[in-house]
């Protein structure tokens, strides 16, 4: 019989508001290392909350209930969803309790401004889906009165539950979100264009798919081969690849012209403004 470490959730009840796709990775994540019986899940779905139940964890009756039975409350909802959460949870939040917010765009402020709790304990997380695969990158912040543990237990959580995490300024979140938030559709896209020409070319689809994803790994481990990655060491891998008057220069040249590098800055900026906005 395999005994589940259960010291990261400890002493602590962790609720999650919403039982949707990050919060099910997540909780598949944590269930490998904690007890199933120390995560209680509120959703309006009656279909997701039949599947948490079959993962063994605790489900709530309503947003109320679950807030005040868990110390710590893991907010997985859509921000146009947080009023209606606040409204309903305003009564059974006590100061003493963590709050942990993964959604796009809504800052520490605004939360406590829907919980009529200016000091209340918030954590913003920004994660990513590729956390499905147990490769997940987030990003974390937090402002007084939240401190050093929980900035700490919340990099424990998330850790456990297969994410690379990075503590940033809050300020910074809605930035990061178009690297490694949006950042996989964006990979995903290129995967799509390239597998689009090859298929075009006669190539099997599969197969296509198989080498640019090799490609992809292989790719990111260059990057990473000395410890960290920068600009510079982009720059030089670029011109490792690329002969003079060969293949990889055609392409480059091309989209250069075709202002591709332009407009991926200009996405990336689109996808923080988004951001912004879902906070406003």
């Amino acid at each position: 019989m395999i005994t589940k470490n259960t010291g990261l959730l400890e002493g602590r009840s962790l609720g999650f508001v919403g039982g949707g796709n990050m919060a099910a990775a997540i909780i598949d994540g944590l269930l490998r290392e904690c007890s199933a019986d120390s995560i209680c899940v509120y959703d309006k779905s009656p279909e997701r909350m039949a599947l948490m139940a079959e993962k063994g964890c605790r489900c709530a009756e309503s947003v109320a209930a679950l807030a005040e039975s868990c110390d710590t409350i893991l907010l997985a909802v859509k921000p146009q969803n947080f009023e209606d959460v606040f409204a309903e949870a305003r009564d059974a939040i006590a100061g003493d309790k963590l709050f942990i917010s993964i959604a796009a765009g809504v800052p520490i402020s605004r939360i406590r401004q829907l919980a009529g709790n200016d000091s209340l304990r918030v954590v913003r997380v920004m994660p990513n889906v590729n956390v499905l695969v147990k490769a997940g990158a987030a990003v974390i912040a937090a402002q007084p009165p939240a401190g050093e543990n929980d900035l700490t237990f919340t990099e424990q959580l998330l850790r456990a539950a297969g994410f690379s995490v990075e503590v940033i300024e809050e300020e910074q979140i809605n930035a990061a979100t178009s690297l490694h938030g949006s950042g996989p559709a964006f990979v995903f896209l290129f995967a799509r264009a390239a597998a689009d020409y090859a298929v075009s070319m006669g190539i099997d689809e599969g197969m296509a798919f198989r080498l640019f994803c090799q490609t992809l790994r292989g790719s990111a481990d260059l990057m990473e081969m000395n410890g960290s990655c920068s600009m510079e060491e982009c720059d030089r891998l670029i011109r490792m690849v690329t002969s003079p008057k060969g293949t990889t220069e055609a392409a480059l040249k091309d989209f250069e012209s075709n202002g591709l590098y332009k407009t991926l800055l200009s996405g990336f900026n689109a996808c923080a403004r988004r951001a912004e906005e879902l906070g406003s």
